[in-house]
């Protein structure tokens, strides 16, 4: 059994030296060889709009309107005495983060997050009014 290993691992090795793509069931995905001559791992991106860093430190500012661990901080937004972010900072994140932020199980007697009553649904835009 083990001469059988030996020898099927010697022909993945010849074979993968060939320029034959092997995929094997433990093998990572990767690109065919190239001109450059060199095996390039298939990486995914995350899409830009749907990031959710900084959602941690937005948490409670969610929650309850203040940053009591000032973790906002981490992101260079500054807060006031009372440990409350500007409004505008506030709202922008919320439009951002506030679907990720929703998705999170909350307990029934928490009640309504403080954002969600403050600036309504996160993927409601408040439009300008036309005269």
């Amino acid at each position: 059994m083990q001469n059988a290993r030996i020898a099927f691992a010697r022909l993945l090795r010849e074979l993968a030296l060939d320029g034959v793509m092997v995929r094997t069931r433990h093998a990572p995905r990767v690109r065919p060889i190239t001109d450059r001559g060199a095996d390039m791992p298939v990486t995914r991106r995350a899409g830009k709009r749907r990031s959710t860093d900084g959602l941690d430190q937005w948490f409670f500012v969610f929650s309850s309107g203040h940053d009591f661990f000032d973790e906002l901080a981490d992101l260079g937004i500054e807060t006031e005495a009372y440990h409350c972010p500007s409004m505008e900072d506030a709202e922008s994140a919320w439009r951002r983060l506030g679907d990720a932020f929703l998705e999170i199980p909350r307990h029934p007697e928490q009640g309504e997050p403080w954002a969600l009553k403050e600036f309504g649904p996160p993927t409601k835009r408040r439009g300008k009014r036309r005269r």
